[in-house]
């Protein structure tokens, strides 16, 4: 017995009937200016920079004194300890001392005193958004989030690229040297946030 051919059988030597093309879609600059942001309807929240709200002599300025002297990162996390506790007393400067105590502490102590004190802090009292996304910093001239303690809990509740307003701090992702934009997606034509 002979099965007859399958109707979905093609011929596949004929040569196509659709053609698809591509173009790249720019977007027009809006509110922020910022063409990329408008275009993916996010807007702007913040600009993070602890390593800027420190004192002087707790930054290392250039790319050669960074290979010198390295900030370790338990380093980082007792400077931050000392920083946001006297922020959280409402004190503009550490009490004298108190670097050499976070000094002569245990790393994951400090770190666990310094993910109490950034739990303390309060994003949705600050008007933070529940959902946001950290990029790098492309435009000059914006300004840097004025409260170390309040960029140190934002910069905690880190995952990769996400920032989640109601996430537990995670004190390591809060003291690494980087920059950040924190932006939020824009409410939907018609909707109030």
């Amino acid at each position: 017995m002979r099965s007859e051919s399958s109707a979905l059988a093609r011929n596949m030597s004929a040569p196509p009937r659709t053609t698809l093309s591509f173009s790249a879609l720019v977007p027009a600059s809006g509110a922020s200016g910022d063409a990329v942001a408008d275009g993916a309807g996010l807007t702007f929240v913040c600009r993070l920079d602890a390593r800027a709200l420190l004192s002087k002599a707790r930054r290392i300025r250039t790319e050669d004194q960074r290979k010198l002297d390295p900030w370790r990162m338990h380093d980082r996390l007792r400077v931050a300890l000392v920083y946001a506790r006297a922020e959280a007393m409402g004190q503009k400067r550490a009490p004298s001392g108190a670097l050499a105590k976070a000094c002569a502490t245990p790393a994951e102590t400090v770190a666990d005193e310094l993910g109490e004190v950034l739990a303390l802090v309060s994003l949705a009292d600050a008007a933070l958004p529940k959902f946001g996304l950290f990029l790098p910093p492309r435009e000059v001239g914006r300004a840097v989030l004025g409260s170390l303690g309040r960029t140190l809990a934002i910069l905690a509740r880190r995952r990769g690229t996400l920032f989640l307003r109601d996430a537990d701090p995670i004190v390591w992702t809060a003291v690494e040297d980087r920059v950040f934009d924190l932006w939020t997606p824009a409410p939907a034509p018609g909707r109030t946030p």
